[in-house]
């Protein structure tokens, strides 16, 4: 009797609920269908973080999906009813490539945004020279060019992403194989044999890396303080950067590798960093953009390049120079500190719609929505004057 008394209580209790008694708190999932009121930055370059802001789409994650484009989004940094942040897919598709976020069996309206250029930087700075990929695959340079770094391999096409050395440049192709060229003092341009698959670049004052499609990481070029020399089993690496004499790994799961010289500690990875995003080496110092869009620094501090700036948030990038810093908001707005003798953390007025940026030795580079690149600071060879016909950048 008693069991049968409780069986009748529950379904009582099951029947005013249902009929609008009791409790109305019913998680959004199961009746409120999500809206998007705002997606940034717009564009997003393909494979980098997206914050989408709107209602309805429950505390946590659970089964909820978002796509871009019809293709799931490769990583859910973080979630709440009104806030996701996420990693577009590599395999997001160009230009148009509406959002969609799907909550239960509730899907919202599409908010339209722009994909541009694959998941790598299509502008970078080197000591005192840039490059820049056009939408057609091809390379165009400027800044110093003493040992040729500024020389672009006749007839180098099908690039989607380059890096910028001291001296010497890379450029990676949409076959996952690299070309380099410019100073090779340290081997610097020695594409080790048979280096394919490539995913990512990155280069330094002496050496280079590159981050394979299998997660694991090539370096080359200057030893003398350990920069090249890999960790043993490093794996499931998606993104690198180089330093003067250190090296860093992002990982998949959002921890982060160091390795090389450590004089200013700077290969002393902040202990508990997780769920980063993005990582940025500058001379002896780093950076790292966690997936709630704040940012940790550390290594040197000498002109103040690791006291981040009190509440900065919402960064969907960095990057770091020299001695100064500069950092993407997912507004489009970009926040730059550190070592500012000759401008170059002093961010132009009024810069916005800001979609990529590289920060130099003494100079800076932004890429516009617009496909137009703005630069300050250092010009002492031409590398903040921007080619005028340095367009197409952008689909």
């Amino acid at each position: 009797m008693r069991q049968i008394r409780i069986v009748l209580l529950l379904a009582l209790a099951f029947v005013l609920a249902a009929c609008g008694g009791g409790s109305t708190t019913t998680p959004p999932s199961q009746t409120s269908k999500p809206t998007l009121s705002a997606v940034s930055p717009d564009p997003v370059l393909r494979g980098n973080a997206l914050s989408i802001t709107g209602t309805h789409f429950g505390a946590t994650r659970g089964s909820s999906v978002v796509k871009v484009g019809g293709v799931e989004v490769s990583q859910y940094v973080s979630w709440s009813d009104t806030q996701l942040q996420v990693i577009t897919s590599p395999m997001t598709p160009l230009n148009s490539a509406p959002v969609i976020v799907t909550v239960g069996s509730q899907q919202s309206a599409p908010a339209a945004l722009k994909v541009v250029t694959p998941a790598v930087r299509p502008i970078v700075a080197g000591e005192f020279h840039n490059l820049a990929v056009r939408i057609n695959g091809t390379v165009v340079a400027w800044g110093q060019n003493d040992s040729g770094q500024r020389i672009v391999p006749m007839g180098l096409s099908n690039v989607v992403a380059v890096a910028a050395g001291f001296n010497h440049s890379l450029a990676l192709k949409s076959d996952g194989t690299v070309v380099a060229w410019g100073d090779n003092t340290y081997g610097q341009t020695n594409m080790p044999a048979g280096l394919s698959n490539v995913v990512a670049v990155d280069a330094s004052f002496r050496h280079s890396l590159a981050a394979k499609g299998d997660g694991t990481v090539v370096a080359w070029g200057d030893n003398s303080l350990g920069q090249t020399t890999v960790p043993a089993g490093l794996s499931n690496v998606v993104a690198v950067a180089a330093g003067s004499g250190h090296s860093l790994a992002l990982k998949s799961d959002g921890t982060v590798v160091a390795w090389g010289s450590n004089a200013d500690l700077q290969t002393n990875v902040p202990a508990g960093l997780s769920n980063v995003v993005a990582v940025a080496a500058g001379v002896l110092h780093n950076l790292a953009v966690k997936g709630d869009g704040t940012v940790v620094a550390w290594g040197d501090n000498t002109y103040g390049q690791t006291n981040v700036p009190a509440g900065l948030s919402n960064v969907v990038g960095v990057a770091a120079g020299a001695r100064h810093n500069l950092a993407l908001k997912g507004d489009g707005t970009v926040v730059a500190w550190g070592q500012n003798d000759i401008g170059q953390a002093t961010v132009p007025a009024g810069l916005s719609s800001v979609v990529a940026i590289s920060a130099g030795f003494l100079h800076s580079l932004a890429l516009k929505s617009d496909g137009t690149v703005v630069a300050w600071g250092s010009n002492n060879i031409g590398q903040a004057t921007v080619p005028a016909d340095l367009v197409a950048l952008l689909p």
